[in-house]
């Protein structure tokens, strides 16, 4: 599957393949972008590798990823590797949280109560519970001293 193609682009149709079918399907194409490799991956991708590649190398790859393996190309392994690493350094996944959950989640880790955070922020008690309800749902977190900790520790516990 090439990354550019007309109608669809191959991480589209690597994610509906991947959903719809036991294919494997291997990304083969001339784009190493972050974007690209991560999505293909996340989809269900088998491999990815670049059109540089001589012939015999592109077949072994088809061949392995046939036989049930995954083949990843130093270069695109080095990418998705930094990428990782630029992720999840010393920061919270902010896109899971609206920006009055956010809010919510500081104001916890600073120790304020309910009732504190609802004048604080000038919503009721009862909106504050829900916020905490949900921030709770999206991390999988039991307790609002777990969200305490999940902002303290960079988004992790």
């Amino acid at each position: 599957m090439d990354v550019r193609m007309p109608i669809k682009n191959g991480v589209e149709a690597t994610r509906e393949i991947c959903e719809k079918s036991k294919t494997k399907v291997l990304i083969l194409t001339t784009f190493d972008d972050d974007e690209f490799i991560n999505d293909a991956i996340k989809y269900g991708a088998k491999g990815y590798l670049l059109k540089s590649n001589p012939p015999e190398k592109i077949k072994n790859a088809i061949k392995m990823v046939y036989g049930g393996n995954a083949v990843i190309e130093n270069v695109v392994l080095d990418r998705l590797k930094e990428s990782l690493k630029a992720s999840n350094v010393g920061k919270i996944d902010k896109s899971l949280f609206s920006e009055r959950e956010f809010q919510i989640i500081g104001s916890i880790s600073r120790g304020l109560s309910n009732r504190e955070i609802s004048k604080e922020l000038f919503i009721s008690e009862g909106t504050v519970a829900n916020y905490i309800t949900s921030i709770l749902n999206k991390t999988g977190l039991q307790h609002r001293t777990q969200i305490a900790i999940y902002y303290l520790n960079n988004g992790s516990i």
